[in-house]
């Protein structure tokens, strides 16, 4: 055989094992880097029955070409109820192993079962926990506990204690029990308090207790001296009494402390104040009165002038606007104080005045004396001043010019004189110079960047340059050019540059180019089903194909067996048995769980009919038709078929409960069928503007002011026809409106379904303050000053009990939602000064409660101020009804504000 065709055999054995698959044995991820390039990602591509190929996703690596797929086994997946799942490629494959099953109870809350160990979620002998006995928590005292009583389950039920069954203790105390045997001695509660008509009675113990109180006086029958007085709660009269306390004025009588009747005399002016020339002016009446003030006075500040030598001044002084009253002092002038030195001029010399601004000249008389020269004038033998003219004559001052010796260039000179003082000189002779004696100087070659030199020559004695040396240019750099370098995603480039072949110096220099950073693309997710699983969403670099961020598998969900429905069902006759199929699919995907068929035995008799009346279909509930079932076997002959609610007949809007200033009224409409009665809020009227208040009159006339009306009286019972005894919240809608802490909607309606808004929750506690004054702060955006909930929110705001949305604003008209509210009451009692220990009750839907308002929740829980619903759910987003709202405030007064 030749070489070539030994050759060609060889290639082509060559390109077939390179068309074969790659398989492997180490388990690859889709999403994962390649392991080959590292910059691409692997992605399924095709898969068979038991195996998948793994392609990268970086176009010039091996692996993404079919040559070089990575192919491998199926692998991962649950196998309990169905083949498993490949977790790479999502294919089936092997077959269904079956649940296994832990031997171990698992539980949550409510049930205890056993689950499967492969992980699929699938539950075997559900069952509720069988709770036994309540027992205190020995490391709380305020909580107490039970246990699952199955064999093997851990399940605990924990709460805070629920105390009950009080008994009387003495007249202070009475004593509750909770169901776990734990006991609580608390004081007694009775609503009234103190009365003068019965002693108090415990409303929790159901005991007497304490003594009957005095009488609370309330008085009427006014007269211009006397009133009556009566007790608030038995109605006991008693005698006439004067009227007593207050303080009258110049315009108003003194008003009675009781019954706020005006009796007496006018008093006295008051108030204003009196000046050196004007009486008082009463603050009440604006009338003068009394005497003036003569220490009164409105003073002007006036400057001061110092004194001179001969003229007088003064200090700084005050005068009164109103009247002749001063304080000015006169001071005498100073006199001149002469100054022992010489002071001069030109023409003569003289003492000056030391007084500042004095120019007062003593002693005055011409210069004198003294010798002039041929520059300088004679000096004042008095003062010791120049004056006169310089002496050009006689008064020289003769100095000797030495002689200079000639240079290789200049001429030298003999001796000389002249004056020092003038410059008049005797002339000196000029000596020839000497010529010079001349040195080579040597060239130099010119480098690349440095100048040469022409040879030159200078003198040897002078240094003078005889011939200069001229510059010969530097040769210039020999240039050669540094190539430019690309950056990439993660490595820096450089830019062009050039060096001097000859001596190496950098021309231009290479600047370092920023590496360019990857571009991201999202690499898709896949949500996982009930037997697939999904993966989380990744990312790439679009350029160089780096993964950047990982795809992370996510579980397969297992089925959630729905309830179990009837298929394929065959009526038994009195001849043939009848059947059915008992089926459980999934409620996420549909998919058949189980299918049991089931056999109904023959019928034994012949249906006895029985009609199922019909029944209509009110506003609100719906009806059914008329339908037919046998009464011997119960089997339905004629089903009955629903008919959908009417709904309601609604007549128009009527406003039942007028709006007020600061307040909202309400509104009501009626259902013309049913009679049910639906109400709605009406925006409250807005604040008055401030009338202008009236000039007063100079002479005002004091004039009585009207009686006042006398006091309501508390109503026995709740007059809401919505609120009746046999309702859990009536003691609380009760407790709210006879303190006057919350009214109704109307006359007749509390509307306890109705919702509050913020704004209402923080008018009510405001009000409970007292309404103290508060300054318009503009805290938030949206609550304006002067609304029926602006002073409300700006307190709530100032005490620290609101903090807004984050964004400015309040939402004062917004529904306050029952966190919200236990936040608000949380704070409250915090800036109260209340304890605010709490506990940590459990409730199912604990995981909705907000963040900030997780503590908040378990305080209102554990106080009663919330109470979850039958489904133990607390509801933290739902809006807070003005029932809810009523029991909150009447929890936080009882148990809390105590």
């Amino acid at each position: 055989m030749n070489a070539k065709r030994v050759f060609a055999l060889l290639l082509t054995l060559t390109l077939l094992l390179a068309l074969l698959p790659m398989r492997t044995t180490k388990a690859y991820t889709s999403g994962q880097a390649c392991p080959d390039c590292g910059t691409g990602i692997l992605i399924p591509i095709v898969r068979n029955s038991e195996q998948h190929a793994l392609s990268c996703s970086n176009t010039g690596c091996m692996h993404s070409t079919s040559s070089g797929y990575i192919w491998e086994d199926h692998h991962g997946g649950n196998a309990c109820t169905g083949r498993p799942r490949c977790e790479v490629c999502g294919q089936e494959y092997g077959s269904v192993l079956g649940h296994s099953w832990s031997t171990e109870w698992s539980f949550d809350a409510n049930v205890h079962y056993h689950k499967c160990l492969n992980g699929c979620g699938g539950k075997q002998d559900e069952a509720a926990h069988d709770w036994g006995p309540w027992t205190p928590d020995p490391n709380d005292a305020t909580r107490h506990y039970r246990l699952c009583q199955q064999d093997g389950c851990d399940a605990k039920e924990e709460n805070a204690h629920s105390y009950g069954n009080w008994t009387y203790v003495d007249d202070n105390t009475c004593k509750g029990v909770c169901v776990c045997g734990a006991e609580k001695t608390d004081a007694h509660y009775d609503q009234y308090e103190k009365r003068c008509d019965y002693q108090p009675h415990c409303e929790k113990c159901d005991h007497d207790y304490g003594t009957i109180s005095s009488h609370e006086m309330w008085y009427d029958l006014r007269t211009a001296t006397e009133h009556k007085p009566y007790c608030y709660h038995c109605d006991t009269d008693f005698p006439l009494e004067a009227h007593s306390g207050g303080k009258a004025t110049c315009v108003q009588k003194a008003k009675c402390e009781k019954c706020g009747a005006e009796y007496g005399d006018y008093g006295q002016h008051s108030g204003g104040t009196a000046t050196c020339a004007e009486q008082a002016v009463c603050e009440i009446c604006g009338q003068k009165y009394g005497e003036t003030n003569p220490d009164n006075h409105d003073l002007i500040d006036q400057e001061a002038k110092a004194p001179t030598c001969t003229d007088i001044g003064w200090d700084a002084y005050q005068t009164c606007s109103r009247c002749t009253y001063t304080t000015y002092v006169e001071k005498a002038a100073l006199g001149h104080k002469w100054d022992a030195e010489w002071s001069y001029d030109e023409n003569g010399h003289y003492h000056k005045c030391l007084n500042d601004g004095c120019t007062a000249r003593s002693d005055e008389a011409a210069h004198s004396g003294g010798a002039a020269t041929c520059t300088e004038k004679a000096k004042c033998e008095t003062c010791g001043q120049e004056y006169g003219e310089p002496d050009t004559e006689n008064g020289h001052d003769w100095v000797t010019d030495k002689a200079m010796a000639p240079t290789c260039t200049a001429t030298g000179l003999t001796e000389g004189k002249h004056c020092s003082r003038c410059g008049m000189a005797e002339e000196q002779q000029i000596i020839p110079p000497k010529g010079h004696t001349e040195v080579v100087d040597e060239a130099k070659e010119p480098t690349c960047t440095a100048t040469g030199l022409t040879e030159g020559k200078h003198c040897s004695v002078c240094g003078e340059v005889l011939v200069k040396q001229e510059e010969i240019p530097a040769k210039g750099h020999t240039e050669v050019v540094d190539e430019a370098k690309e950056p990439t995603c993660t490595a820096t480039g450089l830019t062009e540059g050039k060096h001097c072949s000859a001596c190496g110096e950098v021309l231009v220099k290479q600047e370092e180019v920023v590496a360019l950073g990857h571009t991201p693309e999202t690499v898709a997710g896949k949500k996982p089903t009930c037997t697939e699983e999904g993966l989380t969403e990744g990312s790439r670099c679009s350029v160089c194909g780096e993964v950047l961020t990982k795809q992370e598998t996510i579980d397969a969900l297992g089925h959630s067996p729905g309830e179990t429905v009837k298929e394929n069902e065959v009526a038994a006759t009195e001849a043939e048995e009848g059947s059915y199929d008992e089926v459980v699919y999934c409620t996420v995907c549909d998919a058949e769980l189980s299918r049991e068929k089931k056999t109904i035995q023959k019928l034994s008799h012949v249906h006895t009919e029985v009609t199922d009346p019909a029944v209509a279909a009110t506003c609100t509930e719906t009806g059914l038709t008329e339908g037919k079932h046998c009464s011997a076997c119960g089997e339905v002959l004629k089903e009955q078929e629903t008919i959908e609610a009417l709904g309601h007949d609604w007549g128009g809007w009527e406003v039942t409960n007028e709006p007020q200033v600061g307040m909202p009224g309400v509104m009501t409409r009626v259902c013309g069928r049913c009679g049910e009665a639906e109400t709605a809020s009406v925006d409250p009227l807005p604040e008055p503007e401030p009338e202008p208040e009236p000039e007063p009159e100079p002479e005002p006339k004091p004039v009585p002011g009207p009686e006042p009306a006398p006091a309501p009286r508390p109503q026995p019972e709740l007059p809401f026809t919505d609120v009746t005894k046999d309702m859990d919240i009536y003691d609380d809608v009760k407790y709210v409106y006879e303190k006057g802490i919350m009214d109704g909607m109307s006359d007749t309606l509390f509307g306890p379904e109705f919702p509050m808004t913020r704004g209402m929750i923080v008018t009510i506690l405001y009000r409970i303050e007292g309404e103290p004054a508060v300054p318009y702060s503009g805290a938030f955006s949206d609550v304006p000053a002067r609304q029926w909930y602006s002073d409300g929110v700006e307190w709530a705001a100032s005490a620290g009990l609101v903090l807004g949305y984050g964004d400015g604003t309040y939402g004062a008209t917004d529904n306050v939602t029952r966190e919200q509210l236990a936040v608000i009451l949380y704070r409250y009692a915090v800036w109260k000064g209340y304890a605010v220990k709490t506990a940590h009750p459990v409730f199912h839907d604990s995981e909705d409660v907000s963040a900030m308002a997780v503590e908040a929740m378990d305080w209102a829980v554990a106080n009663g101020i919330l109470r979850p619903d039958g489904d133990h759910n607390i509801r933290p987003g739902a809006d807070a009804t003005r029932g809810e709202i009523a029991t909150a405030i009447h929890a936080f007064f009882e148990n809390v504000a105590r």
